[in-house]
């Protein structure tokens, strides 16, 4: 039997852009739908995926600041 696994960086500085504001797909800005992690999972499972997330606040040198909130 074989898994397919996701491995998916959550970029926290999108969904902290600024002290004490937060945004997980119903802040209404152009990224918004692009937040929403509850129907990324979602949609993983209906696809047999296994999902790693990793939420921040660091992720990756290659994203700007590493996902740590400006």
């Amino acid at each position: 039997m074989y898994f397919l696994i996701l491995l998916s960086y959550v970029p926290w500085n999108l969904h902290n852009p600024q002290m004490g504001v937060y945004d997980f797909g119903d802040g209404g800005d152009d990224m918004s739908p692009f937040l929403d992690i509850k129907q990324f999972l979602k949609i993983a499972q209906e696809e047999d995926l296994l999902v790693l997330v990793r939420p921040g606040p660091y992720i990756c040198a290659e994203w700007e600041f590493g996902g740590m909130p400006r």
